[in-house]
């Protein structure tokens, strides 16, 4: 089954992240925003024919954020970007508790499904996917599929709420 994300923020985020810590960018004029035909909620619709197409090309530091309504139990994540044209080339996967903090738990690339297991579940409640091999491209993504210690994503599913387009990280933000 599939993410069920309550919300996402997607960012352009200029520049590199010393040291995997995010910064506050200093140019926010450029955010990421929905294609008509491909929008974000495509990302996470339990269809993997449909996808997310972003509007800016694939540079180190975009990312792309799927926020729950409350923590979820979080034992495995795949990630699908399948297009041949747009998948992702590399991208970090981090999880955090209050969407500054961020613990890298793995990554994403190419267009096989990437599959990250964690090594115990974990409770979170925010993904992200942060480009981390820029390419001249746009990135698409297919399907996020997070399931818990059983399994099964359903419970994640649950956790549906409304969404966010735009923003970009506080100043403590960090990746560890």
């Amino acid at each position: 089954l599939l993410l069920g994300a309550i919300g996402y923020i997607i960012a352009d985020l200029a520049g590199a992240f010393p040291d995997d810590t995010t910064q506050a960018p200093d140019d926010t004029s450029s955010p990421i925003t929905d294609t008509a035909s491909h929008p974000s909620t495509n990302a996470y619709d339990g269809n993997s024919e449909t996808y997310y197409l972003s509007t800016s090309k694939q540079t180190a530091g975009v990312y792309f954020t799927v926020s729950f309504t409350n923590e979820v139990s979080v034992s495995s994540i795949e990630i699908v970007s399948s297009n041949p044209d747009y998948y992702i080339r590399r991208a970090s996967v981090a999880l955090s508790t209050d969407n500054k903090n961020w613990t890298a738990v793995g990554e994403c690339s190419g267009t096989d499904a990437s599959s990250i297991t964690l090594t115990e579940p974990v409770y979170e409640s925010h993904l992200r996917i942060m480009i981390s091999e820029s390419a001249d491209v746009l990135f698409a993504i297919n399907e996020i599929t997070v399931k818990d210690s059983f399994g099964t994503a359903a419970i994640v599913r649950g956790a549906m709420a409304g969404q966010t387009i735009g923003g970009v990280p506080d100043d403590g933000d960090t990746t560890t």
